[in-house]
Parts: C-alpha cells; structure tokens; sequence
C-alpha cells in the first residue's frame, strides 16, 4: 500500500521578525533617525502578520497615509511628527488586530505557580 501522503502548511515565523522589528522602529524614533527606510522596513515586518489584509488596505492606513504621504526613497528623513503618527497608527492596528494585548493565561499553563514562603519577612 501507499504511504498516506500529508500535507504541510508553509508559514512564515512573523512573529519574531514584528517584535523586533517594533522596538527597532522605537529605537529609531528615539534617537532620532527618522529615515523613510525605517517606516518601510517595518512595514514589510507588520504586513504579513495581519489577519485578512495588507497594511495597505487598512483604512486607517489609508487616510494617514493620504494625509501624509511618505516621500520616495529609503533614506529620505521624515518629519518628527509625521514618524510619529506612523509608529501610532502602527501600534493601533496591531491592537485591532489582536497582536498585542493578548491575554497572558492564552499562552500560560492553566496550574498556578504555588508561592513559598522565604521566611524572615
């Protein structure tokens, strides 16, 4: 007989590219390198990790980006505001989208961690 053939989904490890990927972007924005490029390349992190659909079809995407556009080329500086609307609505759309504030019992082992008493106190 045959061997039963299985399939095996492909997915890509977003995860892990989107956290650090979100404290760069935080990091930038702190020190100030404020660069288009920087908005961008996280975007390509953020996108895949949507349930659904592209940033780019995100309405609140779209108006943002409508209001202020991004300028061409990767090493363009963008106005500090403007940076910082991004990184806002970028935050926003991860919460819509449940990537962040997940609540930590999703992941955690249903048995509570029993405290010992250390004594002295």
């Amino acid at each position: 007989m045959p061997a039963e053939h299985k399939e095996t989904k492909l997915f890509k490890d977003s995860v892990t590219d989107l956290n650090e990927g979100y404290r760069n972007l935080l990091q930038y924005e702190f020190i100030g390198d404020l660069s288009v490029g920087k908005l961008k390349h996280f975007e390509h992190q953020l996108s895949p990790a949507l349930p659904g659909k592209m940033l780019h079809n995100w309405d609140e995407y779209k108006k943002l980006a409508e209001q202020f556009p991004l300028p061409p080329g990767i090493s363009t500086r963008v106005d500090p505001e403007v940076f910082d609307q991004y990184v806002w609505l970028y935050e926003s759309i991860m919460r819509k989208a449940n990537l962040l504030d997940k609540d930590m019992e999703e992941d955690s082992p249903k048995d509570e961690i029993e405290a010992f008493d250390l004594g002295g106190f």
